[in-house]
């Protein structure tokens, strides 16, 4: 009996210690915590500051319902960003300096048919360029914005290998680079259509209308749920729409 409470308790012991391991990975991932090692009392901290952005209990510690969001699946781009002890998206404003735009694509998925993948990214694009002085052209090859699929440790003909891997199915969906960088990466482990008849699948257009965002200067919205720079998946295939802060902020940088 003695050995069987031993081991449960080393379980315990264990289970707990990933968990808040996978915690303290996740928060440094998304900019609640700007370093690597932290004690227990700066975790309780970073748990608190990511409850309070996104309007939940702010008890500092990992319950139910914050475990549930940080399964949700996301955009890949950091909700804080530091440099040093600067917050980045709070002094800087990374903006185009041009307001006609071209992309290209490096590489396909096989979840959408081609022709359709062109036709729905170009409507992604729209949904920037009706509220804005913003507009795109698709071109072959050496555009401003390059858009590319891949898993895990991925590349596109830009960078090469992108330096911030794909984590698989769930989790990241995908990611894309402020201004001028023009990088738009999908990963391709996820299963993304353009219909909502695939109920078990990723809304392309979504993904797509939100990672343009941030290819265009902005930063996510943790406030404003309706908003489209929320960084959490919706699951919207119809209805789509940038919410009322999207459209003021895309015209505080590039006007009307």
């Amino acid at each position: 009996m003695k050995v069987l409470t031993f081991f449960i308790a080393v379980l315990l012991v264990v289970f707990v210690s990933t968990e808040d391991q996978g915690a303290k990975d996740y928060l440094t991932q998304f900019g609640f915590h700007d370093k690597h090692h932290f004690s227990d009392a700066d975790l309780t901290e970073s748990v608190r500051h990511f409850q309070i952005t996104f309007g939940l209990n702010p008890s500092g510690k990992v319950d139910k319902d914050t475990q549930a969001l940080m399964n949700t699946p996301r955009c890949g781009r950091p909700d804080n960003e530091y440099y040093g002890d600067l917050n980045y998206n709070a002094y800087y404003q990374p903006k185009w300096n041009k307001k006609e735009l071209t992309y290209y694509f490096d590489s396909y998925t096989n979840d959408i048919d081609r022709d359709d993948l062109i036709r729905e990214t170009a409507k992604a694009f729209k949904y920037w360029s009706d509220v804005s002085s913003l507009s795109f052209r698709r071109v072959d090859r050496n555009g401003d914005i390059v858009i590319a699929f891949g898993a895990k440790s991925h590349r596109d003909d830009r960078r090469g290998t992108c330096r911030t891997s794909f984590d698989g199915k769930g989790k990241v969906l995908a990611h894309a680079f402020y201004p001028k960088d023009g990088r738009l990466h999908f990963d391709d482990d996820e299963n993304f259509a353009i219909t909502k008849w695939k109920f078990w699948a990723t809304s392309y257009q979504w993904v797509a209308v939100h990672e343009i965002g941030h290819i265009l200067g902005l930063s996510h919205d943790t406030q404003d749920k309706s908003a489209i720079m929320y960084p959490y998946y919706r699951g919207l295939f119809s209805k789509l729409k940038l919410g009322s802060s999207d459209i003021r902020r895309i015209q505080n940088l590039y006007g009307r």
